[in-house]
Formats: structure tokens, C-alpha cells, sequence
């Protein structure tokens, strides 16, 4: 059984890979892409980059990168604004 701040702790993980997948998302369709374009861009199938969006796993930050860089955005695009989860 998790303890109340381990709960939290998990509650906030979940919040930021909420967050950064929201980020990747809006950084795509900015880019005009479509998850098929930018699945293809990054060289994973589909069903990963739908992963990827729905915050469904783990991100990898080779992933990460390749996404930066398809879309135009610094890495560190996808991760601002995060402070206010610690």
C-alpha cells in the first residue's frame, strides 16, 4: 500500500507525462503534421507515436530529441513549466 506522499508522487508523475505528451501534441499540429507524418519522422509505428501522445509509457529522451527536432522546438520545449508539479 503506498504511503500519502508516495501517493502524491505517483498523482504528479502521472500530471507530468499528462503535461509533456499535451506539449508533443501541440507541438505536431503546430508543425502540421500528422501523428502518421511525425510517427513516420521519428522511424516508430503509429501505434507507439499514439503511445506517445496519450502519455501511455514511458518516453524515452532519444525520443524526445527526434521529436524536438521534427517538429522545430528545442527539447526542452516539452518539458517547461514543470516546476509546478515538485
Amino acid at each position: 500500500m503506498l504511503a500519502a506522499q508516495d501517493h502524491i508522487t505517483v498523482l504528479n508523475a502521472a500530471a507530468r507525462k499528462t503535461e509533456i505528451a499535451s506539449r508533443i501534441r501541440e507541438a505536431r499540429t503546430r508543425a502540421r503534421l500528422t501523428q502518421e507524418n511525425a510517427a513516420e519522422l521519428i522511424g516508430c509505428s503509429l501505434k507507439r507515436y499514439n503511445r506517445i501522445e496519450r502519455a501511455d509509457g514511458d518516453l524515452s529522451l532519444f525520443e524526445a530529441e527526434l521529436l524536438a527536432k521534427a517538429f522545430g522546438v528545442p527539447v526542452t520545449y516539452f518539458l517547461r513549466q514543470l516546476a509546478d508539479y515538485a
